[in-house]
């Protein structure tokens, strides 16, 4: 396949889907699936439809009038290219720019009143990069749903089952509202958002007044018998006061008591990747209605400029969003628990020691916690070494953790590299003398010790296009960026890097004198102010 076509646009001409492309004169693009082959019809006639740009080809196709005059099968079919004459496979790549928003080009062709014909694309997420994505176009006969709360007949009968034994429970259940409950179906350990507003109750001696328990389980993948989810659900029906931080997939089948608050204390201040519903359309979104963000009465976030962003995250008002900072960051620059953590770190690891400690925090590549996983290839380890060698530094790599599998690091870089995703990132920013990430919100903490930034975007097209970013990256990073492991490395060779030039919005306000904290914040919103 050593000639290929490039797909610069996508468009739609009433119902003729039109692309623009560059490639052979002799090479078409088609439409593949189940249904069959679909080429798409020559450009002779373009200027009907678009204005023809210099050095660009066109071709169309009538979703209506396909084979014979028969509507395009209902189906998936990738876009791929052949060479007109001999059939033969050509290589199809696609501009950066289409393939981030490829997303949004749909269509909906309706008739009858009551009855559409959906015309939408979507990413395959394997593919490596942006280039040579997969873009695929789906077609469906839809009907106006009379009740689009509904999930499908199985599925509302098993959450029908689950809120009745929930029901059951709390019918039954005495003194609920007396107790605390931090719960967790994607962590077997205490986060930091947790842990701070944990013992925060318990230096207020509010464990005299409730009863305060925590359960924290990893449920991701591993799923869960009949019988297990009974048991949580009787034992959710027990507390008025539900503590959560992450996604919880059990308040996705029920509805909880009109009277329980269902508190997300979720530990991402302000960070690009797209989280909840800011994903909506792409693939992995939640439901429109049965998705336990829905179920929030409260959520916690940095400050009153991320009111916006989380509102839309969790789908619910932004009066039910409670700007009182994180609470995990309000010893985050306490002097005693800087030179604690410097001081062991220094002792476990020697490589540190009088070197500039360069801390590589990025966020996992994947559609999910199951699939999660971050490399740095051979090549690239290997300049990165050249690096510290050249520098007197030491790069410590901390994965995200989801991730479950150690970096593999390539033999003879070991003294310079080290992955240390097994320490808490607070103890390794402390000891770092600027940060590396990409879209994940770790640097949201890091900026309070105002030190150097840098974000490493090798793959911010298919980022955007695949995982969805809630705004622009590369436009909007308060640092400098690089694309490529080389451009990284030179900016690591500056004598001196610029500070971090947030905005607003990327600024904690939860910096207080230790009397009176974000945890406290949370603890008034949530039980009356005290």
């Amino acid at each position: 396949m050593s000639e290929s076509i490039r797909i610069t646009e996508i468009s739609w001409r009433r119902s003729y889907l039109c692309l623009e492309y560059e490639g052979p004169e002799d090479a078409w693009p088609v439409l593949e699936g189940k249904a069959g082959t679909f080429p798409f019809l020559p450009d002779e006639q373009a200027a009907l439809y678009v204005t023809p740009r210099e050095g660009h080809r066109y071709a169309f196709l009538s979703l209506v009038n396909v084979e014979q005059g028969n509507m395009l099968p209902e189906g998936s079919y990738e876009l791929r290219a052949r060479q007109e004459k001999s059939g033969e496979e050509l290589a199809l790549t696609f501009a950066p720019a289409l393939l981030m928003r490829v997303n949004e080009i749909s269509k909906v062709f309706r008739y009858y009143n009551r009855y559409s014909y959906l015309a939408w694309f979507s990413l395959e997420e394997e593919a490596g990069a942006a280039e040579t994505g997969r873009v695929l176009l789906h077609t469906e006969f839809a009907v106006r749903n009379e009740n689009p709360g509904s999930r499908g007949r199985r599925r509302d009968f098993l959450s029908k089952g689950m809120q009745e034994i929930y029901d059951l429970a709390r019918r039954t259940a005495k003194g609920h509202e007396k107790r605390i409950l931090f719960f967790s179906e994607t962590r077997d350990f205490m986060p930091g958002n947790f842990q701070a507003v944990y013992e925060r109750m318990l230096a207020r001696g509010m464990d005299k007044e409730y009863e305060i328990k925590v359960v924290l389980r990893n449920d991701v993948g591993k799923g869960a018998s009949k019988m297990a989810k009974a048991k949580l659900l009787a034992m959710l029906a027990r507390y008025d006061y539900i503590f959560v931080e992450d996604y919880v997939p059990l308040f996705t089948g029920i509805q909880p008591a009109p009277e329980v608050r269902l508190i997300q204390l979720w530990h991402a201040g302000f960070g690009y990747k797209a989280v909840g519903y800011t994903r909506f359309g792409i693939k992995g979104s939640p439901h429109p209605y049965h998705s336990c963000h829905r179920h929030y009465t409260d959520a916690v976030v940095g400050n009153e400029g991320l009111k916006e962003i989380y509102a839309e995250v969790y789908g619910i008002d932004r009066a039910h969003i409670h700007a009182t900072g994180m609470p995990r960051l309000s010893d985050f620059l306490d002097a005693q628990r800087i030179a604690a953590a410097r001081e062991r770190l220094a002792t476990e690891y020697p490589q540190i020691k009088d070197r500039r400690v360069i801390l590589f925090a990025p966020t996992y590549r994947g559609s999910n916690q199951k699939a999660a996983d971050y490399r740095i290839t051979e090549d690239d380890q290997k300049l990165l070494y050249e690096l510290c060698r050249d520098t007197d530094a030491v790069i410590l790599f901390k994965a995200h953790h989801f991730i479950d599998r150690r970096l593999a690091l390539t033999p003879g870089v070991e003294d310079r590299i080290l992955d240390l995703s097994g320490e808490a990132i607070e103890d390794l920013m402390y000891v770092s003398d600027l940060l590396i990430t990409d879209y994940s919100s770790c640097f949201y903490d890091y900026l309070l010790l105002r030190r150097p930034v840098l974000f490493y975007l090798p793959d911010e097209e298919a980022f955007t296009a695949f995982r969805g970013v809630c705004c622009p990256v590369g436009s909007t990073v308060p640092g400098p960026v690089a694309r490529t492991v080389p451009e990284l490395c030179a900016l690591l060779r500056q004598e001196e890097l610029p500070l971090p030039k947030p905005q607003s919005f990327m600024l904690d306000n939860a910096l207080t004198n230790g009397r009176y904290t974000a945890a406290d914040r949370v603890l008034d919103a949530i039980f009356g102010e005290k």
